[in-house]
């Protein structure tokens, strides 16, 4: 299941934003993978750890985010704790998916998944991994690489909407949807500055409302 599981995990993150199935096929992966979380008994606990650390991960391909999805995705990271509790750090982190086996699954399929989306990924497998605090690991490392890759790949002038720096591989970046991209550190110092009238919550290039996913949001802060 975990080899299928992430390629159809690759598949949807390839979709086009307009095609009308990508919306129920991630509704029908959602629930087996949610199905397999919830299983109870020591021989399923293995496919348990992978299914609920992929189920959190759905959340940086999702199309929208409504009450019934913000639930879901709720409900599969009070899985993750629970599974955490039960079998412990270390057997959780030898079952679960890593960052970089989905990562991997995103690049074999056809589409090429954008900053953002990679950025939301970021934070989804750093929840997972229960990294939020200290050093970041080689898996997060990787990830915040990635994120740096996909900006220059989009825009090799691109940079910084703050600093103006351009990007480097070694960059700490937040995507908002938008892709109004800032460095980390530019972002925060941001968030502890004086807003103008009315700018608060919004990109400071377009102006645009910032709204981050529920489990992304969670984790913003690492």
């Amino acid at each position: 299941c975990r080899k299928d599981w992430l390629e159809e995990f690759g598949i949807l993150s390839s979709l086009p934003e307009n095609d009308p199935d990508a919306v129920g096929r991630l509704g029908r992966f959602r629930s087996c993978l949610l199905r397999t979380a919830r299983r109870r008994g020591e021989t399923f606990l293995a496919g348990a750890c992978v299914a609920s650390s992929l189920l959190i991960c759905t959340e940086a391909i999702a199309r929208t985010c409504d009450a019934t999805e913000a639930t879901l995705l709720k409900k599969a990271a009070s899985i993750r704790r629970h599974l955490i509790s039960r079998v412990g750090r270390d057997f959780w982190d030898l079952q679960r998916v890593s960052g970089g086996e989905i990562l991997a699954a995103v690049n074999a399929g056809e589409g090429i998944m954008n900053a953002h989306g990679l950025f939301v990924l970021h934070r989804l497998v750093s929840l997972a991994c229960g990294r939020k605090h200290g050093s970041p690991s080689e898996e997060l490392s990787m990830l915040s690489r990635a994120v740096a890759s996909a900006l220059k790949l989009a825009d090799a002038e691109g940079c910084c909407g703050i600093c103006l720096e351009r990007w480097d591989a070694a960059d700490k970046v937040l995507v908002p949807k938008c892709g109004h991209a800032l460095h980390a550190d530019c972002f925060w110092g941001l968030v502890g500055a004086s807003c103008p009238p009315g700018g608060r919550g919004k990109c400071r290039t377009c102006r645009v409302p910032q709204r981050w996913s529920p489990l992304a949001r969670s984790n913003l802060v690492c």
